[in-house]
């Protein structure tokens, strides 16, 4: 092969590369973008006051029962604003309380609560308790800030 042939092909296999690459983070960045970023982070949050929240807004579910690593409550919310949880509580049938910090759930967006110890993101929240706490037949219940029951959620 010639000199001059293989900087040819050289050539154009850079040029299909870059624009193979080019094409991949385009359609990526289309795609998966905005979903990557939480929404409570996109975008302006509105709260909403439990007063007038919609029923049927609140969705709960207890995951990894029994199993300390895998084990959290997660909370869905599919309200047309943003819901502020700060002060909210969720307890179980033993007495343990979590209590929410200042947090806004976004409208759609969901936060799952990690029965162990951890670093509270936008989307993941830690009770930091050193042992599994939820049970097959136990309730879940949680609180709003006046201390109004919003939830009840039995574990499977």
């Amino acid at each position: 092969m010639t000199r001059k042939r293989w900087l040819l092909y050289l050539l154009i296999n850079a040029l299909v590369s870059a624009l193979v690459t080019v094409s991949i983070l385009y359609v990526y960045d289309r795609l998966y973008r905005n979903a990557a970023i939480p929404p409570s982070i996109a975008t302006p949050l509105t709260p909403i006051t439990p007063a007038a929240l919609p029923s049927n807004t609140l969705q709960v579910v207890v995951l990894g029962a029994g199993d300390l690593e895998n084990e959290r409550v997660v909370l869905q919310y599919n309200g047309p604003l943003s819901l502020d949880l700060s002060g909210w509580r969720i307890k179980d049938e033993d007495g343990f309380v979590y209590v929410f910090p200042n947090f806004t759930l976004a409208s759609g967006g969901a936060v799952q609560l990690h029965t162990t110890q951890g670093t509270d993101t936008p989307i993941d929240l830690f009770w930091g308790l050193p042992q599994a706490i939820w049970e097959s037949g136990e309730t879940l219940m949680l609180f709003d800030r006046t201390g109004t029951p919003r939830l009840n959620y039995t574990v499977p």
